[in-house]
Order: C-alpha cells, then sequence, then structure tokens
C-alpha cells in the first residue's frame, strides 16, 4: 500500500513539473530570435513533448 502511494505522489509531482514547463517553451517560442539565428529545433521539441506528457502523468496519478 505504501509503495502504491509513494508511486502516486512521484507521477504526481512529475507530472506537475512537466506541466510547469509550459512558461519556459513559451518564453522560448515568444523571443525566438534565438531559433532563427542558430538553428535549434531542438530545445522546444522535448519541452512540446514534456508539456503534453504531464496532464497523462497526473491523470495516471
Amino acid at each position: 500500500m505504501k509503495r502504491e502511494r509513494t508511486l502516486q505522489v512521484v507521477l504526481a509531482l512529475v507530472g506537475l513539473f512537466y506541466v510547469a514547463l509550459i512558461y519556459p517553451l513559451y518564453t522560448d517560442l515568444w523571443h525566438s530570435k534565438w531559433l532563427l539565428e542558430l538553428k535549434n529545433e531542438t530545445e522546444p521539441m522535448f519541452l512540446s513533448f514534456y508539456v503534453a506528457l504531464g496532464p497523462f502523468l497526473l491523470l495516471a496519478a
């Protein structure tokens, strides 16, 4: 029983962290001058993946 509760808490914390990544994603895309100059598409791609994963982790908890 304690193991399941610990798993739920960890899933909820990781899910909240991933949902909170929407702010850095928004600010990076808002000031996307670095994206045009450096041709770096990986950071917004990974942040978008984590932001989309967050609510599902919260539902799983």
